[in-house]
C-alpha cells in the first residue's frame, strides 16, 4: 500500500497560480493523471477561482464521466482527484463571465477523444 501512494503522488500533476487554468484541466484528463492547483489568486483582493472557471470546471463535468473535481471554501486550490473519460453525447451549457469562444477554445482537445460523437450547445 505504501508503495502505491509514492506511485500516486509521483504522477500527480501539481502546478502553482491560476496560469492557463483551463489548459491544465484539460491536461490532466487527457492524461489521465490527477491535478492539484494551489495558490490561486491568493495575495488578489479577490482571491481564488473565478466565476467562469467554475462555469469551466462545471462544463469539464458535464463532458465527461467519473471526473471529481473539487475546489476548496476559498477557492485557491483546485483539484482533479479522479480524472474521467470523455463521453460524448449531446450536451447543453450555459456559458458565464466569458465569452463562449473562451470555453470552446478549451474544451476542443478534449472532444476529438470523445467516446461518441459530441453535440455541444454552449449558450452564454
Amino acid at each position: 500500500a505504501r508503495h502505491a501512494a509514492c506511485v500516486s503522488r509521483a504522477t500527480m500533476l501539481r502546478f502553482e497560480g491560476a496560469q492557463m487554468f483551463r489548459s491544465r484541466m484539460v491536461a490532466s484528463i487527457l492524461s489521465n493523471r490527477p491535478m492539484l492547483i494551489k495558490g490561486i489568486r491568493e495575495l488578489s483582493e479577490t482571491p481564488g477561482v473565478t466565476d467562469y472557471e467554475v462555469c469551466f470546471a462545471q462544463l469539464l463535468d458535464k463532458l465527461t464521466n467519473g471526473t471529481t473535481i473539487t475546489i476548496n471554501s476559498t477557492g485557491t486550490t483546485v483539484s482533479v482527484s479522479k480524472p474521467g473519460y470523455v463521453i460524448g453525447g449531446s450536451i447543453e451549457h450555459q456559458c458565464e463571465g466569458r465569452s463562449v469562444g473562451y470555453f470552446l477554445e478549451g474544451v476542443m482537445p478534449l472532444c476529438l477523444f470523445a467516446k461518441e460523437p459530441i453535440q455541444l450547445t454552449l449558450t452564454g
